[in-house]
């Protein structure tokens, strides 16, 4: 046991140990933090990773537990190969994970010519996998101290506590939920303006708008037509359909409803997307705040590998 976690199958050649320490620390330090670190804004998985495990087929116990569990094991495994600590074992569920998305997720995966990214991050972790930590690492140090015993107990007492937080938190997660009954109330004609920040410039540009809202039939699906009295060409038309679960509004999962003193509703939804001039890829997050009289729908972004959320823009309306 102590050999699997903590042995390597490398020893003597010092140049060659120092190589593998830079390569080692290389793909841990990226899939940490290029892969890992944007997911961590929430506990368990950010909703447009659990739908993405989900339409994979991981659905048991649930998909959002898979989903902490690659989130988690992205950025702690990669950081445990970095400094070569655990390293077999993380780089073992790394191999599975960029398995699953090198040769499942992708419709035509091309093994030998599709020169995919993920397809030669997941032949590293194999490669780690195989060979170990090597001599530079916590695990070396670990494998010299002849009084430390690992035993199969305690390993697995760790794993279970681990995976009981993954369920807890994934199963949390998903219990929010909206209704076609949320969205009624906002059927008809409403009147306001729209406030977008303009990236060339860094600053607001507010304009007029109009807004009508109607139910397509009975279905869980809603018409949203725009409209812009001094910009009639800037004008538009968009449907937002609520899965039959209640979870997804389009491809944006909801993840949190809440009713105010008044009455009024908030829902909010994320998804992975992309923002700016240049198209970056970022977490965008859109509020609605439901009322009688008062509707406002507002985008948030946040750029990967950054902390701060920009307000992109908001519509702000009341009745007719």
């Amino acid at each position: 046991m102590k050999q699997f976690f903590f042995g390597s199958a490398f020893t003597g050649n010092k140049a060659f140990n120092i190589a593998w320490l830079l390569f080692r620390f290389y793909i841990g330090f990226t899939i940490a933090i290029g892969a890992g670190w944007p997911k961590m804004n929430e506990l368990a998985a950010p909703g447009w990773f659990v739908k993405q495990v989900s339409e994979l087929g991981f659905n048991f116990p649930s998909p959002g537990f898979w989903a902490a569990a690659a989130s988690w094991g992205e950025f702690v495994g990669g950081l445990c190969i970095a400094i070569g600590f655990f390293t077999r074992f993380s780089a073992i569920q790394l191999a599975f994970q960029f398995f699953v998305v090198s040769f499942i997720w992708y419709k035509e995966p091309a093994p030998m010519v599709g020169m995919y990214y993920q397809q030669l991050l997941f032949w590293g972790f194999v490669l780690i996998a195989v060979g170990g930590s090597g001599k530079y690492s916590i695990d070396n140090f670990i494998m010299k101290r002849k009084d430390l015993k690992i035993s199969i107990k305690q390993v697995a007492t760790t794993a279970t506590v681990v995976l009981l937080l993954l369920t807890h938190a994934s199963f949390a997660q998903n219990t929010t939920t909206v209704s076609a009954k949320d969205f009624q109330t906002i059927i008809g004609s409403w009147q306001g303006s729209l406030t977008y920040l303009d990236y060339t410039s860094g600053k607001p540009y507010t304009m007029s708008a109009n807004l009508d809202v109607e139910q397509i039939g009975n279905s869980n699906a809603f018409r949203f037509s725009n409209s812009f009295p001094k910009e009639a060409n800037a004008n538009w038309t968009d449907t937002i359909t609520i899965s039959a679960n209640g979870t997804m509004l389009n491809n944006e999962k909801v993840t949190s409803k809440k009713i105010l003193a008044d009455g009024s509703v908030v829902i909010v939804t994320e998804v992975m997307g992309a923002d700016g001039n240049d198209n970056k890829p970022a977490l965008l997050r859109h509020t609605y705040t439901i009322g009688r009289n008062f509707f406002s729908k507002r985008k948030d972004v946040k750029f990967v590998a950054t902390k701060k959320w920009v307000k992109r823009h908001e519509y702000t309306y009341g009745r007719k």
